[in-house]
C-alpha cells in the first residue's frame, strides 16, 4: 500500500541491468499493476580450455591472441570476435586454433597435444688397420682417432672418412638404423 502521488520504483536483480520507473499512484481501492521489464546483463564471451580429452594438456601454457593467460585447464574471459588460442608445452607441437565468440557465449575447447618425435640416436664404431687416423663424420673432424666409437648419431645415412698421411683417405657411406629401441652401425 502506497500513498497517492508519484513514486520511483527501482528493481535490481543479479545478472540483469537495474531498472527504474516512476509510477503515479491514484486514490482508488483498485489494485494498480505496473510492468517493469528487466534486461539481462551481457556476459562477456568466455573460452573454456579443457584438459579432459588429453592428459598432456594439463600444465600447457595457454595464449590468447599472443598473450600468455596461464596454464591449462583455464576459463578465458575476452571480448566478442575472433580470437587465436595457442597451447605450448615442452616436448609437444604447438596447438593452435581460431575461436569466434559473442556476448553471453562460452566456447569450449578440448585440445589434444601431439608429442614431438625425438630423434633416434645410434652409435658408429670405426676400426681401421691404421691406428691413430683422423675420423670424419659427414665432413666433420671427430675428437677421437681410430679406433673410436661415435655416439649420439642421428638415424639415417652418414659418410664416414678415415685419413692418415701418406695413405689415401678411405670413405664409406653407412646407415644408422633403428632396431628394437637401439640404433647402431659398424664400419670396419
Amino acid at each position: 500500500s502506497l500513498p497517492k502521488g508519484d513514486h520511483k520504483i527501482i528493481l535490481e536483480l543479479d545478472g540483469y541491468l537495474p531498472a527504474e520507473k516512476t509510477v503515479k499512484i491514484a486514490r482508488t481501492r483498485k489494485l494498480q499493476e505496473v510492468f517493469i521489464p528487466l534486461v539481462k546483463k551481457a556476459e562477456p564471451p568466455r573460452i573454456d580450455v579443457r584438459a579432459d580429452a588429453d592428459k598432456n594438456v594439463f600444465g600447457a601454457i595457454v595464449f590468447l591472441d599472443g598473450q600468455s593467460m596461464g596454464a591449462a585447464p583455464t576459463l578465458l574471459t575476452t571480448v566478442p570476435g575472433r580470437h587465436q588460442v595457442q597451447l605450448k608445452k615442452d616436448g609437444y607441437e604447438t596447438f593452435e586454433t581460431w575461436v569466434e565468440v559473442k556476448e553471453n557465449e562460452k566456447a569450449t575447447l578440448t585440445p589434444v597435444l601431439k608429442e614431438i618425435e625425438k630423434p633416434k640416436l645410434g652409435t658408429i664404431v670405426v676400426e681401421a688397420d691404421v691406428p691413430d687416423a683422423e675420423v670424419y663424420l659427414d665432413g666433420n673432424l671427430q675428437p677421437d682417432r681410430t679406433p673410436t666409437v661415435i655416439s649420439g648419431v642421428i638415424e639415417g645415412l652418414h659418410i664416414i672418412e678415415v685419413r692418415k698421411e701418406p695413405a689415401i683417405p678411405w670413405k664409406q657411406t653407412g646407415q644408422v638404423e633403428w632396431y628394437m629401441g637401439k640404433a647402431t652401425d659398424s664400419v670396419e
